[in-house]
């Protein structure tokens, strides 16, 4: 079993040590995970600093790597919050380190963290045709990444987005869809979003669908874990639908290489 998308102290948001992570990992049986640590330029919320210290990440990591290397395999990821306005420093940044994969994820429309919005009834359709037509804009002008997180995220925080008709925004979603396709870029499979009130896999079934109709086949699980207990969240679950879907195989990563284990 692979995960993706996990993150320890080294995140804002989360106050796991690095260590309680992978002993998580191990006893929910994991054969290969990858911390993806959160950074973001410019973070919205004055009272949360998305910052990444890359040499105290780098030493624990390895460390802890070195000592459980006999248990479990793990790899060193970085997850990049993407905004319209940072995209060079997220360039300037991922080429610090010697990471073996990273996820691009947009967790801000209009330089306001989707976490914390307020979405108005009447106008619902706008703020998921401005999330993303930002998503498009940011990974034709940003490629250094190997998935995009979470896709619809915008979904997974508010009543009014979870009841939005995801349908309308068929067409922009495509459109990001072969993008990424064309570029050799994948998509995650983010169970995170059952957590929540939306009880939504980011993204959901019927994107996922779309994403293999139109020819992707780069795609890998995430938990988006930030305590020992999520890690794995609803895997076998996932498995499944992905399976039922067409898809034969998970990507994994070592040092931006792609690699395909079957499911």
């Amino acid at each position: 079993m692979y995960d993706y998308h996990i993150h320890s102290h080294f995140s804002e948001d989360s106050s796991s040590e690095m260590e309680d992570m992978v002993k998580g990992a191990i006893l929910q049986g994991a054969k290969e995970i990858c911390f993806t640590e959160h950074k973001e330029f410019d973070y919205p919320v004055d009272e949360l600093e998305f910052e990444l210290d890359l040499l105290k990440y780098e030493k624990k990591f390895y460390e802890l790597r070195e000592k459980y290397m006999d248990r479990i395999d793990m790899k060193i990821g970085l997850e990049l919050g993407l905004q319209k306005h940072i995209l060079k420093e997220c360039g300037e940044f991922v080429k610090k380190f010697p990471f073996d994969f990273v996820i691009a994820s947009q967790h801000c429309m209009d330089k306001k963290d989707l976490y914390y919005m307020k979405l108005e009834e009447k106008n619902v359709k706008g703020a998921f045709d401005t999330y993303f037509e930002e998503l498009y804009y940011d990974i034709r002008n940003f490629q250094d990444f190997d998935v995009i997180g979470h896709l619809d995220l915008i979904r997974r925080y508010t009543k009014e987005a979870q009841e939005y008709d995801i349908s309308k925004s068929y067409q922009e979603i495509e459109e990001i869809l072969r993008y990424l396709i064309d570029i050799g870029k994948g998509i995650e499979v983010n169970t995170g979003g059952l957590y929540y009130s939306s009880k939504l896999l980011n993204p959901s079934v019927d994107i996922i669908k779309m994403y293999k109709s139109l020819g992707g086949e780069i795609i890998t699980f995430g938990s988006d874990a930030h305590k020992p207990d999520r890690i794995l969240g609803y895997y076998k679950e996932t498995m499944e639908i992905l399976k039922t879907i067409g898809f034969k195989y998970l990507s994994t990563y070592t040092e931006r290489k792609l690699d395909f284990v079957k499911i």
